[in-house]
C-alpha cells in the first residue's frame, strides 16, 4: 500500500520497475527507442514548461527527462541524436481484469 511519508520512492520504485519492462515500458533495439503509448499521449506532462501544448517528443529529450529511473548500464553507448522514438502497443486488457 501506498504510504504518505514514502510516497515520492514508492512512485519512483514504480517507474523504475516500468520502465525496466521491455515489453510494456522501455526498451532498444538498435537506434530505435521503444516506449509505452503512454508517452506519446501524455507528452506534455512529460517535459517541463510545455503543459498542454501539443508537444513531439524526441527519444534525446525522452531518455534526458527519465534518465534518472533508468539504471546507467542501458544508457551507456546510446548515441541518443541517433534515436529514432516510436510507440509501443498499448495494452488495454490490463483495464479488463475483474471484469
Amino acid at each position: 500500500a501506498y504510504t504518505a511519508d514514502r510516497l515520492e520512492t514508492q512512485l519512483a520504485d514504480q517507474t523504475r520497475r516500468f520502465l525496466a519492462d521491455e515489453h510494456r515500458g522501455m526498451r532498444v533495439d538498435g537506434k530505435i527507442l521503444w516506449v509505452s503509448k503512454i508517452f506519446d499521449w501524455y507528452a506534455g506532462d512529460f517535459v517541463p514548461g510545455a503543459g498542454r501544448v501539443l508537444h513531439r517528443l524526441t527519444a534525446e529529450e525522452l531518455v534526458q527527462i527519465l534518465s534518472v529511473y533508468l539504471d546507467r548500464r542501458r544508457l551507456e553507448g546510446l548515441d541518443l541524436g541517433k534515436l529514432r522514438l516510436q510507440f509501443l502497443d498499448y495494452d488495454w486488457t490490463v483495464n479488463a481484469q475483474g471484469r
